[in-house]
């Protein structure tokens, strides 16, 4: 049976991408195992987490109020200008250095 992966990452669920991550990983394939470390990494970008989940270890992140009527708050609850109603967060992607 040749390497790859059992199905796109973009059409995996949760659960089946972080199974595909970790058997390409296992299995040598590296090939692959980059598709779904980045599919992973945009959905818990993408996924709100409640105000509880978020820690001070977790540092600035972007802050959300719903319905999203306007731009993110970027901090922490620990900040003198905390808002204090949102009420969601997603982390703040801090990207690689760009290509030349």
């Amino acid at each position: 049976m040749g390497m790859g992966p059992g199905r796109p990452a973009q059409e995996c669920d949760n659960e089946e991408l972080v199974y595909e991550f970790e058997s390409a990983c296992r299995g040598g394939d590296y090939e692959f195992a980059p598709e779904y470390r980045d599919e992973l990494l945009r959905r818990l970008s993408a996924t709100p987490r409640p105000i509880d989940e978020w820690h001070e270890d977790d540092g600035a992140v972007l802050w959300w109020a719903f319905p999203i009527e306007e731009p993110p708050f970027c901090g922490t609850p620990l900040d003198s200008d905390w808002p204090g109603y949102h009420t969601h967060w997603t982390p703040l992607v801090i990207p690689e250095h760009p290509k030349v």
